[in-house]
């Protein structure tokens, strides 16, 4: 994350992530929704302290449109995601919540191949518009309500504005494996990257690599 509001300096760290997914497949389509949650621990070069959570819901249709051969198939569709990302400075500005919110929704893409008793999925999707959310460049106010947990999800939320992608840009590219066999319990393992930004007040980037696993129940 670089984030120019207090010094333009790029933070790094781990994290850890929960969440609940949701799958419905159907002849020829694809529907998934997801919710999750986690917090991370950033320093950067000087080793000035950061606390973020991020806070994301999805949901994906996605139809199939053409055949790449006898495993291989191309997916087409849409995608809408609600996203929170907050921080706390902790040694720059303990007094003040920083956050990007970007509601966003845009075109969304999937090549799944069967290999063997596995299915390898590709996938890519970008915001096209989105409900954009900063914090002012000059804080008036002395102290955000830390204290208070309803804050932390009111005030991200306040004074959206919408953003096309000369405001407010990103994209995000994975892959997945699981069994092609899906009865009952299954797994599945995915790599993800996305990355997001806004030009306004100040510029700001995060861009997350995550490593996952997902145990799902078939019905």
């Amino acid at each position: 994350m670089r984030e120019d509001l207090l010094r333009p300096l790029r933070s790094t760290g781990p994290g850890l992530a929960i969440g609940v997914v949701w799958e419905r497949r159907a002849v020829g389509s694809l529907q998934t929704a997801d919710l999750a949650w986690g917090p991370s621990y950033l320093l950067n070069r000087f080793s000035q302290r950061a606390i973020s959570i991020g806070l994301e819901g999805r949901y994906q249709y996605l139809r199939r449109v053409i055949e790449l051969g006898a495993d291989t198939t191309l997916s087409l569709g849409g995608r809408v995601r609600l996203q929170n990302f907050l921080w706390y400075h902790v040694d720059w500005d303990d007094s003040h919540l920083y956050w990007l919110t970007g509601h966003d929704m845009g075109p969304a893409a999937a090549i799944e191949r069967r290999a063997g008793r596995f299915d390898l999925t590709a996938t890519l999707s970008a915001p096209l518009l989105a409900l954009v959310s900063r914090p002012a460049a000059e804080r008036t106010n002395k102290v955000d309500a830390l204290d208070r947990p309803s804050f932390f999800f009111t005030e991200p939320n306040r004074q959206l504005r919408l953003a096309t992608v000369n405001q407010y840009r990103g994209g995000s590219i994975g892959l997945t494996a699981a069994p092609s066999r899906r009865e009952g319990w299954w797994w599945r393992l995915s790599w993800q990257l996305d990355y997001h930004g806004a030009t306004r007040p100040r510029a700001i980037h995060v861009l997350q690599h995550r490593l996952g696993g997902e145990l799902l129940r078939a019905f």
